[in-house]
């Protein structure tokens, strides 16, 4: 029975399939009768029926091209004569009972092509292969393979002729752990959008994932990413042994394989669709169970979220690619920071090597000044660094707020900022650091604002009793004015105790009542071992010092501060008063019939202190005057005043060091003040205290100017002469405090000038201590 095999794909190539079926049925037909057939393409028909009559059959396949034949002469361009074979055959692909696919080399335009040829003669397989080509004519999409020819060979069997298809396949590629995700999922929408392309003119695929080489059962990924699709079956002809919700299913099932890979491939610095494995994967897990639930999903649908997910992976590697940016910018910051503290510090400490008195010349002092402007200099850059740095961080937490490393990083430097604007008293940048810190709302940072520490006390013998009370503002002054709370036992424990300034007031009987001041830093643990042998190992008129660890310097806002920092004194005792001018007569007696007399006694101006009456055995002082410091001494008659001191009772007496007189002034909680950290003029003596002409007066008159240990005078009254060096180079020794005549700037604690021990003023006097030791 002659075999009649219809081929419809468009008007041309319809016509050449009716024109090989009716010959291959014994058929012959005029071309009035297929223009007839095939009305519309009058012209093109007839071109083609002409040729096709002069086409002969011979070869491995003959065909039914516009072209009847190769040149055997590429170089020429000629083309061969008629009858000759356009496609010869190189090697055979892929092959089964049903279908064989030929690799074959286009001879007319000298390309490569594939060649699918039905070898069966089962009918439901030529069916089945017509019903494909009728399904590809429906099709013209980039992703899908074109069909460029069709036709029968020399033994009557049906063949097409389509673009190779090369690459991997889509079922083996998405198992490949070497391609990123987002790589898999970009060819993943491909697939989808073509999907539902030819769904919408009701084409489905059926093999998503896999199948033959051939162009009809396999879908392959090229090497830069091109998606090749072939394989379709016209839904209506198939009568729903192929649906649509197949494809659909078979695109969840891809979407689980590519989930499956991302878990097992290793994790790359540039592999920005990590966040696949967490941030969508319950998107692609939801998606997927509704295919697999054969809901009404379209391959719209999932095409869809695929965007979105890569939307979201593009944004997410646009975010990490930024914070990564912010990241370094904030590490190169951060780097510069700690050059320029490191070029401020050793300005700082070249300029108090440098440093010399105020009455000097002005040629003298330039070098000074310099210093002076690089320290400025170095601190301006060290804080524009770092404020870059946390500009920077912020960017970066803004690109990526769930990056843990960079909230850690943001969250230490606004530590930085709070600390250091509690250290120089700058309220307004503690505002700004504490709430951005509270912004972050982390347990560990607010516990760590509220400061809260442990306070262990601990003491020698057991005293009768122990209170200890908060220390607040009151007044301008800190003062004790929380709960009492009272202790008992040798060792006693504070835990949760909230951070800041308390007094402890231990009372024993037999010695007079001691005042320890403490101090519960942010989150630390304060111990303290108090004895108390009061009576046998401090002098008369004496305030022990327990110090311990103590913050000195950090104070911008004075002259030529110590850097912040927290030191440890040893225990020491101190005067409570500076030295009177009586107690300097008793010294001055011992002193009648020496050569000495003369350059110990004070002087005002260059002339001696007409306060001072020197007899021939004894040296008076009248009494108005006796109980006020002693002004007008060198450092050199300071000195050997402490010395002859030292000779009354056999305790050996010093001038202060520069961290001793500090910590005796600021106690332990380093307030700028030795009452609090507010000035007011009324508080201490010093140039504004009084209306009118400032005049020295007795010790002790400003009661508010008491520190923390008791000791008084040390912001106002007179300036007192150290043991320590102010700028060795320019042979300076140390001078602290403040005094009658001076602004209120030298009342603050951290206040340092410099003066040649030689010389005397009117504004300088001294103040002893001696080492605390059990007697």
């Amino acid at each position: 029975m002659p075999r009649t095999v219809p081929v419809v794909f468009d008007g041309v190539l319809e016509f050449v399939a009716k024109f090989y079926a009716d010959r291959a049925g014994g058929a012959t037909r005029g071309l009035r009768d297929y223009l007839e057939e095939f009305p519309g393409r009058d012209e093109a028909i007839a071109r083609e029926y002409l040729r096709l009559t002069r086409s002969g059959g011979t070869g491995l396949p003959a065909t039914l091209s516009t072209f009847a034949g190769a040149s055997s002469d590429r170089r020429s361009g000629a083309l061969p004569p008629e009858g000759s074979a356009r496609y010869e055959s190189q090697r055979v692909l892929y092959a089964n009972p049903q279908i064989e696919v030929v690799h074959c080399r286009d001879m007319a335009i000298d390309r490569d092509v594939h060649l699918v040829l039905l070898t069966s003669t089962v009918k439901p397989f030529i069916r089945r292969f017509h019903r494909r080509l009728l399904a590809c004519a429906k099709l013209s999409h980039p992703n899908i393979v074109p069909v460029h020819d069709v036709g029968h060979d020399e033994c009557g069997r049906l063949f097409f002729v389509c673009d190779p298809t090369t690459g991997a396949d889509l079922g083996r590629y998405v198992d490949r752990t070497d391609v990123s995700g987002f790589a898999k999922l970009s060819i993943l929408r491909q697939v989808a959008l073509t999907l539902d392309y030819a769904h919408r003119r009701g084409v489905v695929h059926g093999s998503l994932g896999g199948g033959s080489p051939a162009a009809g059962g396999s879908i392959r990924i090229g090497e830069f990413g091109e998606v090749t699709i072939g394989g379709w079956y016209e839904s209506a002809v198939v009568g729903g042994a192929v649906r649509r919700a197949d494809d659909v299913k078979s695109l969840a099932k891809l979407l689980d394989q590519i989930g499956k890979a991302e878990d097992q491939r290793p994790p790359l610095a540039d592999a920005s669709i990590r966040g696949l494995v967490d941030a969508d994967r319950e998107t692609i897990e939801r998606l997927s169970l509704r295919c697999h639930g054969g809901s009404r999903v379209k391959a719209e649908h999932v095409a869809d979220i695929v965007q979105q997910v890569l939307d979201g992976a593009t944004d997410r590697e646009r975010r990490e690619r930024g914070a990564k940016s912010a990241l370094s910018t904030a590490r190169d910051r951060t780097n510069d920071r700690n050059r320029w503290a490191s070029r401020h510090d050793e300005a700082l400490d070249a300029a108090r090597l440098t440093a010399t008195a105020p009455w000097r010349k002005i040629a003298e002092k330039r070098p000074y000044w310099k210093l002076l402007g690089q320290v400025d200099r170095t601190r301006r850059e060290s804080e524009r660094c770092r404020n870059e740095a946390i500009l920077a961080l912020e960017a970066a937490h803004r690109w990526n707020p769930d990056d843990a490393t960079t909230v850690d990083a943001l969250v230490d430097r606004y530590r930085e900022l709070f600390e250091s604007g509690e250290a120089t008293g700058d309220d307004s940048e503690v505002a700004f650091a504490e709430g951005r810190l509270r912004a972050f709302d982390r347990p560990d940072v607010n516990a760590w604002l509220a400061g809260a520490g442990t306070l262990t006390l601990r003491f020698g013998r057991e005293p009768d009793r122990v209170t200890v009370r908060r220390l607040s503002d009151h007044d301008r002054r800190l003062v004790p004015r929380g709960r009492k709370r009272k202790l008992v036992g040798p060792s006693w424990t504070w835990p949760e105790i909230p951070m800041g300034s308390y007094e402890a007031t231990i009372e024993r009987e037999g010695s007079d009542p001691v005042r320890v001041p403490l101090y519960i830093a942010r989150g630390a643990r304060c111990e303290t071992t108090i004895r108390l042998e009061l009576g046998r190992d401090l002098a008369t008129g004496f305030r022990r010092i327990y110090t311990g660890e103590t913050i000195v310097g950090g104070d911008r806002s004075t002259h030529d501060s110590l850097p912040s920092g927290t030191v440890t004194v040893p225990e020491f005792a101190m005067s409570e008063y500076p030295v009177t001018c009586g107690e300097y007569a008793e010294y001055l007696t011992t002193l009648i019939g020496s050569r000495s007399l003369e350059t110990r006694i004070p002087r005002w101006d260059q002339e001696p202190l007409d306060w001072f009456d020197v007899g021939r055995n004894v040296v008076t002082v009248p009494v108005q005057h006796q109980a006020k410091p002693v002004v007008g001494i060198t450092w050199h008659s300071a000195t050997a005043y402490a010395k002859w001191r030292s000779t009354t009772d056999g305790r050996r007496y010093r001038l202060p060091s520069d961290l001793q007189w500090e910590a005796a002034a600021r106690g332990v909680d380093g307030r700028w003040y030795p009452w609090g950290n507010a000035f007011d003029a009324s508080f201490c003596k010093c140039a504004a205290s009084r209306p009118g002409e400032p005049k020295i007066e007795r010790v002790g008159r400003f009661r508010a100017d008491l520190s923390p240990y008791g000791v008084r005078d040390l912001a106002g009254g007179v300036m007192d002469w150290c043991r320590s060096w102010f700028s060795e180079s320019s042979q300076q020794r140390l001078i602290r405090g403040g005094a009658w005549q001076r602004a209120p700037i030298a009342s603050r604690c951290a206040y340092r000038a410099g003066a040649p021990p030689g010389h005397s003023y009117p504004f300088v006097g001294m103040r002893l201590v001696h080492d605390v030791e059990a007697r």
